[in-house]
């Protein structure tokens, strides 16, 4: 059909027709096109973190001959654009594991190249006729449309298309290509195995059913916010408790906050959680490095992440929409921030009831 047509051909025509008109004097090509309004990054970049009048300070605490200062000189030298991982490391005769080091200070953030549909997903069957030559560019379509965005590394990988590619989809209006920096996952090193929900006892049962109802009620608008108190001695099945009600909160779209005592904070803690739910987890601790701590809030902030496991501070994660908050061991006194730690000072419970009734959750 004329719907249908071949946006190539059409674009074809048009430039024929221009160059035509250019031809007989009646326009100039200045006139007629504008610069490129898109220009697309394809690798990971360097880029500087720090305001550039705290380079020098920063250059001589690590010291003018060491590696470190040479790769940031490097980096500071390229301004605002940054420079491309790879010819970062090159200039300045260093590995990957010094790049690593100033990220993790805050001196330089990595920037990765990122693309998303510029077209509706359910659009992108109208452009099968402009690309039954570019098998790869449509398999990069595709895997826009399932995914929602990638990054560009990715989409290469997968779709076996190439950086020209890429800027000529982006040139065709038919991806966005855009920049983000990339926040480390303190869990992405560790492997967990996805685990299935054991069933029930019947004392669980028992304890599930008023808490499944409340969290039920939030689709049709009737829950506001709620306290439970489960009661259990060790080993009784209160975290399966937890866990199935974390489950139906992300059913519902919403997320999850699961704060334990810092002493209970353990690697079982986490892994459990992280295997019911592979890699929708992040943890906050008193124990993360700065870089760590920037990071995991960067990809709750994103929403890139929907349960937080942590001690009393993350209380104060900034997720989204909470919809469920658990204190286990809630009477335990290291909810319950005072001196002689510095302020501010609060109760993690008080802050859990008040977020509770704010959030309906």
């Amino acid at each position: 059909s004329q719907i249908k047509a071949s946006s190539k051909a059409r674009a074809k025509a048009v430039d024929a027709a221009l160059k035509h008109l250019e031809q007989l004097g009646i326009i100039e090509q200045s006139a007629a096109l504008s610069p490129p309004t898109v220009r697309a990054r394809y690798s990971q970049t360097a880029r500087l973190a720090i305001p550039p009048q705290a380079i020098h300070g920063v250059a001589r605490h690590l010291g003018r001959d060491s590696r470190r200062a040479r790769l940031l000189e490097v980096i500071a030298a390229s301004g605002d654009e940054g420079l491309p991982v790879q010819k970062a490391l090159k200039l300045a005769e260093v590995n990957r594991q010094v790049l690593t080091t100033l990220v993790n200070s805050g001196a330089v953030e990595i920037i990765e190249g990122w693309a998303r549909l510029a077209l509706p997903p359910e659009a992108v069957d109208e452009v099968l006729i402009d690309l039954r030559e570019g098998y790869k560019q449509l398999r990069a379509l595709e895997l826009l449309a399932e995914h929602g965005t990638m990054s560009i590394d990715a989409l290469r990988e997968q779709s076996g298309i190439k950086s020209a590619d890429v800027k000529k989809l982006a040139e065709d209006g038919l991806i966005e290509v855009y920049e983000s920096p990339i926040f480390h996952d303190v869990l992405a090193n560790r492997d967990f195995i996805p685990k299935m929900p054991p069933m029930l006892t019947p004392a669980q049962k028992e304890a599930w059913q008023p808490i499944e109802a409340q969290i039920k009620a939030w689709q049709w608008g009737k829950a506001q916010g709620h306290t439970f108190l489960l009661h259990g001695v060790t080993g009784s099945g209160k975290t399966e408790i937890y866990l199935k009600a974390i489950e139906q909160t992300l059913a519902q779209g919403r997320d999850a906050l699961f704060l334990v005592p810092e002493i209970a904070l353990t690697p079982q803690t986490i892994r459990r959680v992280a295997e019911r739910f592979p890699g929708q987890v992040a943890v906050i601790h008193g124990s993360l490095k700065p870089r760590e701590r920037y990071d995991t809030w960067q990809r709750i902030r994103r929403g890139l992440v929907k349960i937080v496991v942590g001690a009393r501070s993350a209380i104060f994660a900034p997720l989204a929409d909470i919809g469920l908050i658990i204190l286990d061991e809630e009477h335990d006194h290291s909810y319950k921030q005072t001196p002689p730690i510095s302020p501010p000072y609060y109760h993690t419970r008080e802050i859990a009831e008040y977020l509770a009734k704010l959030q309906k959750a």
